[in-house]
């Protein structure tokens, strides 16, 4: 008979509210911490495999306890991290991690290295627990932060797909985009609850951990061809936020004099993934592919606070850039609360466990109000770290709220602008301001394009605004100068020299979009470019759109020459009222739509989406996961979701000859395929309605609307919500075009009415396909990440002005990347990321 040894990995499964409000879930983790740490010295004596180990789970507790804590608690709990009984783990919270901004993913991790200072250990393992599926760009991400494990304990019947049938208890290192990283990720077969009782029934906690029932488990792998000796085993107790076991010990220290056959071991995540890779480790298969997430989907049941926690994030990187572009260090007191209040928005536990059930009831209503004053304060405390870095309130109009709800920052009566560049390359835009000046002139005095909007707005041509840097202009009383190569407006269709768009009046939908001679949108189809599909209950068959014929109008928006819009306001069913925005502006090959849906509160089950069929012969669907790009299908492992799909920044069709990106601005998730109905809860996977496979089938969809979930997210969303897209028409396809085209509309220039601050002089890349997605000052250093944009493998040195820098000024401080320095010379494979450190 095999001699197995099992991992216990005892924790509490960290979710912020749903069983508890918020405030109780801290009271109840700073309980659960001491308590772990008195049983950490009653069972000292004890064989080494029965002595108490925890695991706190995540950060953002821990760290708020010891926030709390005396001296002498912190002395005490850092004695027990060195010695092993205490397993800190790198994660922030248990995060919907295809809903982060890829340096979110990052940030997770910015309390990780706050504790291996404290402890002066390295922290070198990470859990998840309870969401299925994760974002891609994880493995980088933890890679270049020193994580090796990635133990994932995953909801075991929960709309989870076939996660678990996939890949529990089937350790294998999951490879990056690029192919240079790999974190060894642990797909608990038995999830995270397998030993929940409920934490009501107290005398109970510990009842399932028998001999037979293990016994069945093991017996149950060995069925399977289970090729080791070794099964980790996540060990949480009582439910969510479930305390330690204080008989755990006791019963490890009897199992284990009892029965040779099964050896208990009570473990730290990164004691037992580390000596099972020591054994094994040359045995673990590698993978390389999305693991799509499934749980993503119930965020748009609150899609107008995703939307502004979103846009916070891509803001925070950009506040960061120009803090490092000035030398602005008054706003960085806004920064890390920012951060940390987009992360526990993207936290997992979206409301109380009734919140479906009873949506009105005070607890229930009580951890949504804290849950969106996380997307607000992090809204605000955006706005505060850019009007001090500016120093002066940014005016570029493009934020969320002000679009949604037609603010005005009432107007400059300064007449100098300062327009900021916060991306490493050059960026031509057009910005606005308000303002009661009518023109605008660059330093040297000449007139430069700009149009009255309908908005009351000034906008004007920003051109080659530099690299990590700012233009200067002047506002003027004078009438705009007139130029030539602006928008044209025939009926209904407008454009530049370039790109037009047509609307047909019968329907309000997109009728044709041409580039350079050719067209993207087909000529027939059931569902039109930009309309709206409402699948009542879960039957797509019941499908309904809005209005068209009598039910339609359009009017001019914006006559040129500068910008061209139309708005089209359609009757949409359950909806108040549907508007359409779509935009064309001069010297641009972009479309932008922004849709609007002014809802009642509809509590009957539902999914809104918007349908955008193309043109796009031999199409093939990719989107980006944070620096890296998935192919559909061909890149997503089996056990991925497939039935609907969260992309990072953008979606993109393209074929032999030619494709078109669209930039989700707000609304990250999309569907391929056919419109299928809503999987249901649990059970077998091929009984659930989850998709083993799909394909690109000429449209694709938005997904930006639903309350399908029975617990956890929220019921209904009336009033108004603003959903922006940004579709680009092109010739082949060029991963290095969708970024740039998403950074400049997700992190846009900055406008604000005042002189230019100094601009340090910024290293930048020789190789144009390189990029610097973000900077960073720690520690008393500048840190740069470098993405190889392109699908080439590119070297890049780094540049001061046209000289190169000597290898001595500069070092990779990620892990695992020294073998891509040569000289000074960096060598990035596509999709791979770097971190620099500059010596100053």
């Amino acid at each position: 008979m095999k001699k197995w040894k099992v991992c216990l990995i005892h924790h509490t499964h960290f979710d912020i509210g749903y069983t508890h409000t918020q405030k109780e879930v801290l009271d109840i983790q700073f309980r659960n911490q001491e308590q772990a740490m008195d049983l950490v010295d009653a069972n000292r004596n004890r064989p080494e495999n029965a002595q108490f180990r925890w695991n706190p789970e995540a950060t953002w507790a821990l760290k708020k306890w010891l926030s709390k804590a005396g001296q002498k608690q912190i002395d005490r709990f850092v004695s027990m991290v060195r010695s092993g009984h205490i397993g800190l783990d790198g994660l922030f919270a248990n995060m919907h991690t295809a809903l982060c901004r890829p340096e979110e993913l990052i940030r997770m991790m910015d309390w990780k290295r706050e504790f291996e200072k404290l402890t002066g250990t390295t922290i070198d393992s990470a859990m998840i627990t309870d969401v299925p599926g994760w974002n891609w760009g994880m493995v980088p991400a933890l890679s270049e932060e020193g994580i090796r494990y990635l133990s994932a304990g995953t909801n075991h019947m929960d709309r989870i797909g076939s996660t678990i049938k996939e890949w529990g208890d089937k350790p294998f290192y999951w490879v990056s985009p690029s192919g240079r990283e790999k974190i060894l990720l642990w797909v608990h077969g038995k999830g995270y609850a397998w030993f929940h009782t409920g934490l009501n029934k107290t005398k109970n906690l510990r009842n399932k951990l028998r001999y037979g029932r293990i016994r069945r488990y093991l017996d149950s792998l060995e069925k399977k061809n289970y090729p080791y000796d070794t099964v980790i085993l996540r060990y949480n107790i009582g439910s969510d936020n479930g305390p330690p076991d204080p008989d755990l010990s006791a019963i490890v220290e009897d199992w284990n004099k009892a029965h040779k056959d099964i050896e208990l071991v009570i473990s730290t995540n990164s004691g037992a993934m580390a000596d099972f890779e020591k054994n094994y480790g040359d045995q673990l298969p590698r993978y390389r592919g999305d693991l799509t997430a499934y749980w993503e989907d119930g965020v748009l049941s609150t899609a107008r606070e995703t939307a502004i926690a979103r846009e916070a994030s891509e803001r925070l990187i950009q506040a960061g850039n120009l803090a490092i572009m000035t030398g602005g260090e008054s706003g960085r007191r806004y920064e890390a609360e920012a951060w940390e209040q987009v992360l526990l928005f993207n936290e997992h536990t979206w409301g109380a466990h009734n919140s479906i059930s009873r949506p009105d009831h005070p607890f229930a209503r009580s951890q949504w109000d804290w849950k969106k004053q996380r997307a607000l304060k992090g809204e605000e405390g955006v706005h505060r770290f850019l009007t001090e870095t500016l120093g002066g309130q940014p005016e570029s109009g493009h934020s969320y709220s002000g679009l949604l709800n037609d603010q005005s920052h009432g107007g400059s009566r300064e007449k100098s602008l300062s327009v900021y560049n916060s991306l490493s390359w050059p960026v031509s835009r057009i910005v606005e301001i308000s303002t009661a000046f009518n023109s605008v002139a660059d330093e040297e005095g000449n007139p430069v394009p700009s149009q009255r909007l309908s908005n009351g707005r000034l906008a004007f041509f920003a051109a080659s605004v530099p690299a990590f840097g700012l233009r200067s202009y002047r506002l003027s009383e004078t009438g705009p100068a007139p130029f030539e190569g602006g928008c044209y407006i025939e009926g209904y269709r407008f454009g530049n020299d370039r790109i037009s768009c047509e609307i047909d009046r019968d329907t309000g939908r997109i009728s044709s979009l041409v580039l350079d001679n050719r067209e993207y949108v087909p000529e027939k189809g059931t569902e039109g470019f930009n309309s709206f599909v409402l699948v009542p209950g879960k039957f797509p068959s019941l499908r309904k759109s809005e209005a068209t014929g009598a039910g339609v109008s359009i009017d001019m928006v914006d006559k040129g020459p500068l910008r061209v819009s139309f708005r089209i306001s359609r009757k949409a069913p359950r909806c108040h009222e549907f508007i359409s925005d779509i935009s064309i502006d001069a010297w641009s090959d972009e479309v932008r739509i922004h849709n609007v849906l002014d809802r009642p509160v509809s509590r009957r089950k539902e999914g809104l989406h918007f349908a955008f069929p193309m043109d796009i012969p031999g199409g093939v669907l990719r989107y980006d996961s944070a620096w890296g790009t998935v192919r559909l299908e061909e890149d997503q492992l089996p056990g991925a979701n497939r039935n609907f799909i969260s992309a990072s920044r953008w979606v993109d069709v393209s074929g032999p000859e030619k494709g078109m990106s669209c930039v989700l601005m707000d609304a990250p998730i999309f569907k391929s395929g056919e419109l299928v109905h809503d999987p249901v809860r649990s059970g077998p996977p091929g009984l659930c309605g989850w998709l083993d496979t799909v394909d690109y089938k000429g449209t694709v969809y938005s997904y930006v609307m639903n309350n399908y979930w029975q617990t956890n997210f929220k019921a209904d969303q009336p009033g108004k919500t603003l959903f922006r897209y940004v579709f680009r028409p092109h010739g082949s396809y060029s991963p290095e075009e969708n970024y740039r085209s998403s950074l400049e509309n997700l992190q846009p220039l900055q406008v604000t009415a005042a002189e230019g601050k100094q601009i340090r002089e910024l290293p930048r890349t020789s190789c144009e396909a390189v990029v610097i997605s973000s900077l960073e000052r720690r520690d008393g250093s500048l840190f740069m990440r470098l993405v190889n944009i392109s699908d080439d493998v590119c070297d890049t040195s780094l540049l001061i002005g046209k000289n190169s820098m000597e290898a001595s000024q500069f070092s990779l401080a990620g892990s695992g990347k020294e073998g891509n320095l040569n000289g000074n010379q960096i060598t990035l494979v596509p999709g791979e990321t770097v971190l620099v450190k500059i010596k100053e």
